[in-house]
């Protein structure tokens, strides 16, 4: 624990920083029509203005489709961004990273993690906001997919990053489960995760620095929030860090964000090259076995893709890497 950590009243921990937590579910505020073709307008700029990001859930944020028809469709109002080494070939969520063979560099740049509210996140996270980020179908599908995944130890002691209110752990977590931390920037949400035996309140952005002794945890887990992270390889490299030998990184991707807050790499790519977007963080932080994905998204089977964009609105990735210790 960091050395500002103290017990709450109600035993579990805390700490005197601050870090990233997750919205409440909120009714939209009137949204404006999208820019039109001769207005010069910063498309981003001009969608996060029709939001109150206040009282907006990622959910609420819908893939896909024009301002008008489907909310905010960013990711078809922003240039692509190639990325050396994706696998062209890939069709589905477990391509991507199979038998890959990364570049020998890194394919990031310092721009790639600018993002284009540059504001101190402890702003943009200051009101407590209860609500589940993707839809209720994919929340299931992740809880059904860790009911299996954390079983692979014995009483696995659980780290989640970029935590809040809920971890979407299984309900009966705490049978087989050992010492379980949210760590995220809410105080007032963190103190209502049930799932969880103690919290940590810390900005990652601020400080990628993860509070822990080395070898202090057997699953590190972080939900729909690498998007927002501006120093994702130092905080790979501190997962692997706490992680014991054994342990494994669990990442899970949706198709939702909340586009001021995602760095710019998240913006310029699909679905699929998020993959391996977060394989590579992976790769290049060192540390790491080779990563793999799967898709866990409920009617997987039957809904389409097109460009590298699932259609479904439940969709759902992990991403798995486990340490090399």
């Amino acid at each position: 624990m960091g050395r500002g950590d103290k017990r709450t009243a109600k035993g579990k921990r805390k700490a005197g920083t601050f870090g990233i937590s997750r919205p409440r579910n909120a009714e939209l505020r009137q949204r404006r029509e999208g820019p039109g073709p001769d207005t010069g307008a910063d498309p981003l700029r001009q969608m996060s203005g029709d939001l109150d990001p206040t009282s907006v859930c990622e959910k609420d944020i819908q893939p896909g489709a024009s301002v008008a028809g489907r909310r905010l469709g960013l990711f078809d109002m922003l240039m692509s961004r190639s990325l050396a080494g994706f696998p062209a070939t890939a069709k589905s969520v477990e391509d991507v990273l199979t038998n890959l063979k990364f570049p020998e560099e890194s394919p990031f740049t310092p721009q790639d993690f600018n993002r284009q509210d540059e504001s101190t996140d402890t702003q943009f996270y200051d009101a407590p906001r209860f609500c589940f980020h993707v839809d209720d179908a994919a929340v299931a599908a992740l809880t059904q997919y860790y009911s299996t995944a954390f079983r692979a130890w014995d009483k696995p002691e659980i780290l989640d990053i970029c935590a809040s209110h809920v971890s979407h752990f299984p309900e009966d977590v705490a049978d087989y489960a050992g010492r379980r931390v949210a760590l995220g920037m809410n105080e007032v949400e963190l103190s209502q995760n049930k799932q969880v035996s103690e919290y940590v309140v810390k900005d990652l952005n601020a400080d990628p620095t993860l509070p822990f002794e080395d070898n202090s945890f057997d699953i590190v887990t972080n939900v729909v929030s690498i998007d927002y992270l501006t120093q994702p390889l130092q905080i790979s490299k501190e997962v692997a860090r706490v992680l014991k030998p054994g342990g494994a990184a669990i990442f899970a991707l949706s198709n939702r964000c909340f586009p001021t807050k995602a760095v710019n790499i998240w913006l310029k790519t699909n679905d699929l090259e998020h993959v391996y977007v977060v394989g590579s963080y992976f790769h290049y932080a060192g540390g790491f076995k080779p990563p793999s994905a799967v898709e866990v998204s409920p009617n997987k089977a039957t809904t389409p893709w097109a460009a590298g964009k699932s259609q479904n609105i439940a969709y759902l990735a992990v991403v798995k890497a486990t340490v090399d210790k």
